[in-house]
């Protein structure tokens, strides 16, 4: 399998532990200003599959299905994406947006996007990296963190946490998706029409 119906609201899986979320939340699929009705898809959750073994305290194995009470129509606006076949490699410069606070003021009205390089994790944790990149932010989390391999885009990664707003020396971290396809596929069955990853 490897075209997937997926999409990236604004959540992870700490952010759908609570059984409010299928009740009271809808997925917009096709949004891009937030301040005015484009059109977009507005869909109710179904269901919350978490993964079992998340861990809330270290934020490990954070993610989480949201299954649709509808299928998702494909448009111009709306388009799945392929899951990672292996790992992207240290350098590559893969694609990340979100509507998260800009310049530590507030929140974006407009889908921003940033390309960020993907840095491996022995220089993350250097504490005198001195990488000096724009960053996802507050409000970001749940985000794409997308790919192009093989001339296909790839959904490599979901944004997670990160120290501060985008602060300099700190890159986001984000939950690598491709240690998670295998459990992806078994949680939909295969039928991912209605499913998206965050």
């Amino acid at each position: 399998m490897s075209q997937m119906n997926v999409l990236h609201p604004k959540n992870i899986a700490r952010c759908t532990a609570a059984s409010w979320v299928t009740g009271y939340v809808k997925v917009s699929c096709g949004k891009h200003d937030l301040a005015k009705y484009e059109g977009e898809q507005r869909l109710q959750i179904k269901r919350v599959i978490l993964h079992e073994r998340y861990n809330r305290t270290l934020l490990a194995n954070d993610i989480a299905l949201l299954e649709l009470k509808k299928d998702i129509v494909f448009n111009k606006d709306v388009s799945p994406i392929c899951l990672p076949t292996a790992d992207v490699k240290t350098g590559e410069i893969c694609m990340t947006t979100g509507w998260g606070l800009t310049k530590g003021t507030g929140p974006a009205n407009v889908l921003n996007q940033v390309a960020l390089p993907v840095i491996d994790q022995a220089t993350c944790r250097q504490k005198d990296w001195n990488g000096n990149l724009i960053s996802n932010n507050n409000g970001d989390s749940g985000g794409p963190y997308v790919c192009r391999t093989d001339g296909s885009w790839r959904l490599s990664g979901v944004i997670s946490w990160g120290y501060g707003c985008a602060l300099p020396k700190k890159p986001g971290v984000y939950t690598r998706i491709s240690k998670y396809v295998r459990w992806i596929e078994h949680k939909t069955g295969g039928t991912l029409a209605n499913v998206i990853i965050i």
